[in-house]
């Protein structure tokens, strides 16, 4: 696993038309890259911005990081202070808290999502 991180310092108060920005563009841009996993964007307190984009493989880390500092250039230059960094690497600790029920492996029959032991994790759901 890798992660490819950009990130940036926003001018004030810009955390609403930076997520929205980011949804409509960086996202696509991103996801589309071969071996793409997650992506992830962090707006501290002090405004600095961070993407992490998770991938199975370092190339697809470094084509992230090079689609996404142009992209910011473009489109998120007028609200950042200076240019955004980009580095990527290993993944080297990773931890998640695992569900006691497989709940995120599940599928939809009808109007009820079954976990995988075929369990109904929800009913009456509407239908697709």
């Amino acid at each position: 696993m890798y992660a490819a991180i950009r990130q940036g310092k926003a001018r004030a108060g810009m955390a609403e038309e930076l997520a929205r920005r980011i949804k409509e563009g960086a996202i696509p841009i991103i996801s589309d890259v071969e071996g793409f996993m997650a992506y992830y964007v962090v707006y501290a307190p002090d405004d600095t911005v961070t993407a992490i984009s998770i991938f199975n493989n370092f190339a697809g880390a470094e084509e992230s990081n090079r689609r996404g500092v142009a992209w910011i250039e473009q489109n998120l230059a007028p609200l950042l202070i200076g240019p955004a960094t980009a580095v990527a690497g290993p993944v080297i600790v990773t931890t998640c808290r695992r569900m006691r029920r497989a709940r995120h492996l599940s599928f939809l029959y009808g109007q009820s999502l079954y976990n995988v032991r075929g369990n109904a994790i929800a009913s009456g759901l509407p239908a697709l």
